[in-house]
Formats: structure tokens, sequence, C-alpha cells
């Protein structure tokens, strides 16, 4: 019970010199302040912190030597007390710091943001971001589409070309020149109806510079009979082997993918 007491007048003690010191930080230069040009009563709060920190630990290591030197000299039991109380100590801040470390770090770690100096204009309003354009070209969807050659149908439209969504959405904004003459080149040549099941949507095809989202590629329905009739002309192999690229002599890469082929214009 007596010790309790002690405890609690020396802490009693420590808050009435902190809040002295404090009082006297406020006129009088603190060292260790964060934003000593300006500093705010949070950089006060901060160098006390710190300042207290060091000094406990000096505290404890002075009480550690005085506790060793007691053991040297026969006093054993006093000394082993000291040592004790001097490690209860250290162990007690450290306990505190990983309290507060553990509920915020933010708040072991006293960081005192600077006061921003008043602007004498009022800051301009940001201009907003325009939304990703679309790969390679520059026409869109509608656009692409409207200029494809009748019997030529996509499978399903376009939402939002910037979408990584291609499983619900075909989309050809962005589909290069070449490509776009070169699917109508290879509808006239098959005189046959043709379904694009992949355009320059993003997500389910390979990158690259003759890719789908720079607008080199197109996806074809291989339900075509008179289509792949004419692919095998143009390769010059009636039973490709899926997955392997074949040049046609139109120039155009020619590869068949499970149910469709897929088709790289003059690349």
């Amino acid at each position: 019970m007596k010790k309790f007491f002690i405890i609690l007048i020396f802490v009693s003690f420590g808050f009435l010199m902190l809040s002295l010191a404090a009082s006297a930080a406020l006129e009088y230069p603190l060292p260790g302040l964060q934003n000593p040009n300006n500093p705010t009563p949070c950089d006060y709060i901060r160098a006390l912190y710190i300042w207290g920190l060091s000094i406990v630990g000096a505290v404890a290591v002075t009480s550690i030597a005085i506790g060793g030197f007691l053991c040297m000299t026969g006093k054993i039991e006093k000394g082993k007390e000291i040592i004790l109380s001097a490690l209860l100590g250290l162990l007690l801040l450290l306990g505190s710091w990983l309290l507060l470390n553990t509920i915020n770090p933010d708040l072991a770690k006293l960081e005192c943001a600077p006061i921003a100096a008043p602007s004498a204009t009022p800051a301009a309003p940001k201009a907003q971001t325009p939304a990703t354009a679309p790969p390679a070209g520059s026409a869109s969807d509608q656009n692409i589409r409207s200029q494809l050659t009748s019997g030529i149908s996509v499978n399903k439209a376009c939402n939002d070309p910037n979408a990584i969504t291609c499983e619900s959405q075909t989309c050809l904004s962005g589909l290069q020149q070449s490509t776009l003459t070169g699917i109508n080149n290879l509808k006239n040549s098959c005189n046959c109806s043709l379904m694009i099941t992949g355009g320059t949507e993003r997500g389910c095809h390979s990158s690259g510079t003759n890719s789908h989202e720079n607008g080199k590629k197109l996806d074809l329905a291989a339900s075509n009979t008179n289509l792949s009739n004419l692919i095998y002309t143009k390769i010059g192999n009636s039973n490709p082997t899926p997955n392997v690229n074949y040049k046609g002599s139109d120039g155009n890469i020619y590869r068949y993918e499970t149910n469709h082929w897929d088709i790289c214009f003059e690349c």
C-alpha cells in the first residue's frame, strides 16, 4: 500500500511537471520540434513525448546500473529490487507503445502535419480526367458497325469498351482501318454471312502489337462451311491444327481456336 502511494505521488508530480513544461514550451523554443518555424500544439506534445521517453529510458538504465553496483557490494536484495523495478518500468513503457501501435500505428509515431499557408487566390478546380480512349484507332463501336458490309453481324452489343467484361460484350471501337477493310473483303470473297464473336473488348485476349485490343484481330464463328472452305484455300490446308498460325495467300494470319477463327489482318 505504501508503494502504491509513492507511485501515485511520482505520477502526479510527473503530470504537474509535464503541464508546466508544456506551458513554458508555448512561450520558449523547445528542442526537437518537427516544425520549428511554425510549431503547433501537436509539435510540442510530440517533442515532450520524445523527451519523456528519453528520460524514462535514461532513468531505467541508471537504475539498472545502480542495482548492479549494489549487488556487487553485497546488497544483493536491494540491488535486485532496484533492477526488477527498472525492468518493470521498461516493460510498462514498451507495453504502452505496443498498445498504441496496435490501435493505430500513427498514434505511436505522433507525426504532425505542417500548417499550410493560406493561399491568396482559391485553387482552380481540377480538370476531370477523360475516360480511357479506345485502343489503337479512334472510331467508335457504332461507327465501325455502320461500315461493315451487309451480311456481317456481331454476336453481342458493346456496352463499355473500357470495361474488362469481354464475356458479356463484343466491341469494335478502335478497330484498325486495315482490319475493317480486311473483314469486308473476306465477306465479298466468301459470298456468305459472317458473324464476329470477338473484337477489341478487353480482358479475354492476349496483348501485343498485333492483338485484339490494338484493333488488328477479329474472331469469326466457324460454323459457316463456306468461310472455312475459303480459309482452307487461302492457307493451303483443309485440316489445320488447332491453335497454330497459318499465313494465308492474302497476307492475313488464320488460327483455328475450338469454335471460331482468329484472324489477324495484314499482320
